[in-house]
């Protein structure tokens, strides 16, 4: 059985380019386009890692991401956090894997590979 991956991404352009990345490394995954309600329900699913922007230009958007990295963290999910920029320290304090905008197929790899190996250790 392959790896399953969940992708919480609102903008369009990067969730594709996110999905094919993640199928050319041979991972099964579900996408959400906001991190309300159905994210909140699909991050207790057993999941091999959760990717979730963290947009820390959106009050709102940053603040459900950050909820939502809390919650899988909890139930002992890696979390890989891509953003525009550098985390914001809290981000960086948590353990959470930073992903930067732009990425390439390698370092998206590198990421989660990171993340899972660091929720190994916990």
């Amino acid at each position: 059985m392959r790896e399953r991956m969940l992708l919480i991404e609102p903008y369009d352009d990067v969730a594709d380019v996110i999905s094919l990345y993640l199928e050319e490394l041979g991972y099964e995954f579900d996408i959400v386009a906001n991190a309300g309600a159905e994210a909140e329900l699909l991050i207790g699913e057993p999941y091999e890692c959760v990717l979730i922007n963290v947009d820390q230009s959106n009050n709102q958007w940053r603040g459900q991401g950050v909820h939502l990295a809390e919650t899988a963290s909890r139930n002992h999910t890696p979390v890989v956090m891509n953003a525009e920029r550098e985390p914001d320290a809290a981000t960086a304090e948590s353990g959470w894997v930073p992903l930067r905008k732009p990425f390439t197929l390698e370092k998206l790899e590198t990421a989660i590979a990171q993340a899972v190996a660091n929720s190994c250790l916990i």
